[in-house]
């Protein structure tokens, strides 16, 4: 039993992010290349469903990460001390996001509830709504430039953001960007095509924003800054 929840708090907690993306990803990109065998009711349902594995599996991953935490502090008596402790009015105050939240703060398990709220369920909060806001956003860009848009594109979109951890939302966002012009050269050179849609950047930018979106972010010098 103890090498089963070792392994949980340990690699598994580590690993899961990156496990949970291409466990959706590979799907995705299956679904996106057989497109033209599915009818559009049946793709679109396929992304949905794919949409609301992401969105669980991220509730998932915040209270897997809330259990860890509380395990490593459960096994010495000093790190009891941090899972029983309420935590300092004064320094709840100090911050105006956490004042609503004073009365959960200023009792027994306090800090725990601070420290596990602020690190990991503010983080998968942040990821939904980050999604979120690129979701409307691409919609709106759809309503008046739906040449760039095949069926299903603003819902991978939002897939592939849904799957990326906070801060990886930001790297995702500029190589979309990046990955716009790039297969756009490529279409119009090799296929002659005049027309870029936006599935396949963002595929490609979410791909890339999993493996090595930290660094891209630590290259630009923002990553210390994004970080919860």
């Amino acid at each position: 039993m103890n090498i089963f929840i070792n392994f949980l708090v340990g690699p598994f907690v580590k690993w899961f992010p990156l496990v949970v993306f291409f466990a959706i990803f590979i799907p995705t990109v299956v679904f996106y290349f057989k497109k033209i065998e599915l009818d559009d009711i049946k793709f679109l349902k396929r992304i949905k469903i794919l949409i609301w594995v992401g969105i669980l599996l991220r509730i998932f991953y915040a209270g897997l990460e809330t259990f860890s935490q509380y395990f490593f502090w459960s096994q010495d008596k000093f790190g009891e001390l941090f899972i029983q402790i309420p935590i300092s009015q004064s320094f709840v105050m100090k911050d105006i996001l956490w004042k609503p939240f004073l009365w959960l703060f200023d009792r027994p398990h306090g800090y725990f509830i601070f420290y596990t709220g602020s690190r990991f369920w503010l983080n998968a909060v942040i990821s939904l709504v980050a999604a979120g806001f690129i979701y409307i956003i691409l919609l709106v860009l759809k309503k008046y430039k739906e040449r760039f848009f095949e069926i299903g594109d603003p819902e991978i979109g939002l897939l592939m953001a849904l799957t990326l951890v906070w801060p990886n939302v930001i790297s995702f966002g500029l190589l979309v960007f990046i990955f716009v012009i790039l297969v756009s050269i490529f279409k119009t050179i090799f296929l002659k095509e005049t027309y870029t849609t936006l599935g396949m950047p963002f595929l490609l930018a979410g791909f890339l924003s999993a493996v090595l979106g930290q660094y891209l972010l630590s290259y630009l010098g923002v990553s210390s800054v994004l970080v919860l």
